[in-house]
């Protein structure tokens, strides 16, 4: 990845309150059985319509944790239980040079292949479906110790970038899976990559060498009624690096988030207002959205 020498934005960060909330932490309510909700089709979407009925909310979003790639890539994952949900049990790599092997992700085996599957059976039943697709940093971190990242970002930004490449391809994929599956709505997160955790330099440096181009390169893959929604931690860097321009549709007066967004599909392509997970905000008949620049 390359350097700044003209100096570094001032980021702003997205102070969430919803990293632990959403369907994971609904489990504990549930009688569905735990592991099978993260690892069984059928599961994952009977847990998705139930926590979306019991909230109110207008949309079914899966899976229900950050580590469905990083599994599909390798990583040894403990699915945990109804208080805990999935995270990493140890780390597979040792250096960022066993990562240049890694394989491409297989979308038709695994527990990813369960994912896109609940996502066709609750879109053949007319549901909204929101995929959760988990950004570079927090792919990474459950497959090796993300202080070796960081140092290897550092010393090796060529390998670093070939790295980076690997895992945009994969997303990429991903992608296109989901909207082969009925998915209208593409959620794309990257909680470890936030500026408070990496710092400024390497947010800036992310938003405009990486989620950049990844999200020019989606922007051309996908049906233009696929709407992406970013992360406001992703949306606030891509804001403040000047990478994007952000404008404002006409919505109904006291729509919620959720049904603006679904009302914006074939509309816009990129929002990222706020978490996905908030069911409470009331638009005010406006609602921003961003284009490329």
């Amino acid at each position: 990845m390359g350097n700044n020498p003209m100096g570094v934005a001032k980021l702003r960060d997205f102070p969430c309150t919803y990293l632990q909330g959403g369907a994971e932490e609904y489990l504990v309510k549930t009688v569905l059985p735990v592991p099978e909700v993260h690892l069984e089709a059928e599961y994952m979407a009977a847990l998705a319509i139930e926590y979306k009925n019991t909230v109110g909310a207008e949309m079914c979003m899966l899976p229900f944790c950050h580590t469905v790639e990083a599994e599909a890539l390798g990583a040894k994952i403990n699915y945990g239980d109804r208080k805990t949900g999935p995270r990493v049990r140890e780390y597979v790599f040792s250096s960022v040079e066993e990562l240049l092997g890694l394989h491409d992700i297989v979308f038709s085996e695994g527990r990813i292949a369960q994912v896109l599957q609940a996502c066709r059976e609750l879109s053949d039943i007319g549901e909204t479906v929101v995929l959760e697709i988990t950004g570079p940093f927090t792919m990474l971190a459950s497959l090796i110790d993300p202080a070796r990242l960081f140092r290897f970002m550092r010393k090796e930004p060529e390998k670093t970038g070939r790295l980076f490449e690997k895992i945009a391809d994969n997303i990429l994929a991903y992608m296109k899976e989901a909207e082969r599956r009925g998915v209208k709505i593409i959620s794309y997160a990257d909680p470890v990559g936030g500026v408070s955790i990496v710092g400024p330099k390497i947010a800036e440096t992310m938003a405009k060498e990486f989620t950049l181009p990844l999200l020019r390169r989606a922007d051309e893959l996908l049906d233009k009624n696929v709407l992406i929604h970013l992360c406001p931690k992703t949306a606030f860097s891509l804001q403040d690096t000047g990478c994007v321009l952000v404008e404002a549709m006409d919505t109904e007066e006291n729509i919620s988030y959720a049904g603006g967004l679904i009302q914006a599909q074939g509309k816009a392509r990129f929002i990222g207002q706020t978490c996905l997970k908030n069911n409470k905000l009331k638009l005010n008949g406006k609602l921003p959205y961003m284009t490329l620049k």
